[in-house]
């Protein structure tokens, strides 16, 4: 009788809690994927952005291989720009790491604030290919509409190719998991099973968790 109480009880206890997943301290937010460039390229006014880039001005934009070329600039703010949005927790740390092509050329990359003072953040120390990393705190990209731009320096209106967009909430280097973990979206799933019913009398119960991606 005894035994199947426990069991029963054990079926009563067995509660799953499904809560949204959180970004930890070196989570990878962000990453410019072939999905969301395709995203990006079928928008009638890309300026409007998807929910993680969109445009600044008017160039062509083309894709080239899973990321996004940059022809017919007529200003070096003619480029795409990462949404305030995901600098969104003023009092997180972030880091942006963006590769860079040029099409023809020694170019150098830069990024910066997409609103005034348009200050610059990181400039490329190669030119023709380079990857940019900038660190910085939510609280500098919290003025209505500043976001991260990925352009050029004053004054160079050549055709380039952002290669990769990678965002993270923290340092990289803390991430854990193969290369600072996914992107944070959907939930995470949590059984807890309290087995208390099997420990005898006056020994506390047990509970043990088991964690799976939904």
């Amino acid at each position: 009788m005894k035994r199947v109480l426990a069991i029963a009880l054990m079926a009563l206890l067995a509660v799953t809690l499904t809560i949204p997943a959180m970004a930890a301290d070196g989570d990878l937010i962000f990453e410019l994927t072939s999905a969301e460039v395709d995203a990006f390229l079928a928008l009638p006014d890309p300026e409007a952005g998807t929910a993680n880039i969109r445009a600044a001005g008017k160039p062509l934009f083309t894709k080239e291989g899973s990321g996004i070329k940059i022809s017919e600039r007529s200003a070096n703010w003619n480029c795409v720009d990462l949404q305030p949005e995901l600098f969104a927790d003023a009092g997180k740390d972030y880091t942006v790491i963006v590769g860079f092509k040029a099409v023809s050329g020694d170019l150098q990359f830069q990024l910066a604030n997409t609103d005034g003072p348009y200050a610059t953040l990181a400039v490329s120390e190669a030119a023709g290919s380079a990857t940019v990393t900038y660190k910085g705190k939510g609280s500098e990209f919290q003025s209505p509409q500043r976001g991260v731009r990925v352009n050029t320096p004053d004054g160079v209106t050549d055709d380039y190719i952002i290669t990769s967009i990678k965002v993270y909430e923290g340092d990289p280097g803390s991430a854990s998991g193969p290369s600072g973990s996914n992107p944070k979206t959907g939930v995470e799933t949590y059984l807890f099973i309290a087995l208390g019913a099997l420990i005898p009398a006056g020994a506390g119960a047990v509970v043990f968790g088991r964690k799976a991606k939904a």
